[in-house]
């Protein structure tokens, strides 16, 4: 509880910060090459589970033709995305959802592209003589809102602007009882940064088949974090809280690949693979990829792992690019 208000403190500070910044003329940006994918994934994410918390459905499209690299100031980006998608969660109660579409007008010129950005939910709704006053610091609907659903005010005062500076308009569509719409649209130059689109993960995890993971985690949050990012990269999961759980799932379900903890109750993961490998062998199976996704992260982990019968190991925090690729790889090579 303690570290979540400090966390929640500091968001507040830094919200003002900005906001002071923003007022002052003091903020820059930092244009620079960068991949939507991959800036935007892990952004989503956390809101996901935020909105997973409150009862709420969180889907977000990024259209396929959007391009792969693009020039601009992914920091900014994010922020305004995190401020739009945070506010649409809060004020939308349990059993609503949040929707984020981001996708490419035909209107731009040569070497450039325009994506429009949009967070629409179905939570309680701005009445239209309000819709001006809530993009001015410290401004709610009213103080009952303010009241039920707390806050500082300024994240929306915050995202006009920096809307505004990456040459776009933050608008908004709204109805009292029927949710909100708010929306935008930036001109981007393309990039062809050679850095940046070599990335490999990003070509992999587009090309590769969708894929039907086991996930083997007796963390909740820790499973609902993972299982989000395997179904938002297109792929199937089936979810098991420990080995003995795994061992009857794969049976079932014959997944493509498994992704096992080594810490579990009842049965860890190390003892699941032995007994998985062990089934394969007598009855001349082909071997499933087992890749160890855990917080244990010492070489002699890996070494144990690897001896157990496993593919592969990562330790946690893995970065989403290189978790998808490594599912991709191994499921290519198989």
């Amino acid at each position: 509880m303690i570290k979540a208000s400090s966390n929640a403190l500091l968001d507040i500070i830094n919200e003002i910060l900005d906001f002071s910044r923003i007022e002052a003329g003091e903020l820059q940006l930092h244009e620079q090459p960068f991949q939507l994918h991959e800036v935007l994934q892990p952004t989503f994410v956390p809101l996901a589970l935020q909105a997973h918390e409150k009862g709420l459905t969180f889907n977000w499209t990024i259209a396929a033709d959007c391009p792969a690299v693009l020039e601009g100031d992914a920091g900014r980006l994010r922020q305004i995305m995190i401020n739009l998608a945070g506010n649409a969660i809060k004020f939308t109660d349990s059993g609503g959802a949040v929707t984020i579409r981001i996708h490419v007008e035909a209107d731009a010129p040569a070497g450039y592209a325009r994506l429009t950005f949009s967070v629409r939910d179905n939570g309680i709704g701005i009445p239209l003589d309000k819709q001006v006053s809530i993009f001015q610091p410290f401004q709610q609907v009213d103080s009952f809102i303010n009241r039920r659903y707390g806050g500082t005010g300024l994240g929306l005062a915050i995202a006009a602007p920096l809307v505004a500076m990456l040459g776009g308009e933050l608008q908004v569509e709204s109805r009292p009882g029927e949710g909100s719409h708010f929306y935008f649209s930036v001109l981007f130059k393309l990039s062809a940064s050679p850095v940046v689109v070599a990335a490999p993960p990003q070509v992999l995890a587009q090309a590769a088949r969708a894929l039907t993971v086991l996930l083997v985690e007796d963390d909740p949050m820790s499973r609902l974090f993972t299982a989000l990012l395997l179904k938002q990269a297109g792929h199937q999961v089936v979810e098991a809280v420990n080995g003995e759980e795994a061992l009857a799932h794969w049976l079932e379900y014959r997944p493509d690949v498994i992704l096992m903890d080594m810490q579990m109750p009842i049965m860890d993961g190390l003892q699941a693979t032995v007994l998985l490998r062990q089934h394969e062998h007598r009855h001349a199976l082909a071997a499933t990829p087992i890749i160890a996704l855990t917080a244990n992260a010492l070489a002699s982990d890996r070494v144990r792992c690897l001896q157990a019968g496993m593919t592969d190991f990562l330790s946690k925090p893995c970065e989403v690019t290189v978790l998808l690729d490594t599912l991709v790889q191994h499921c290519i090579l198989e």
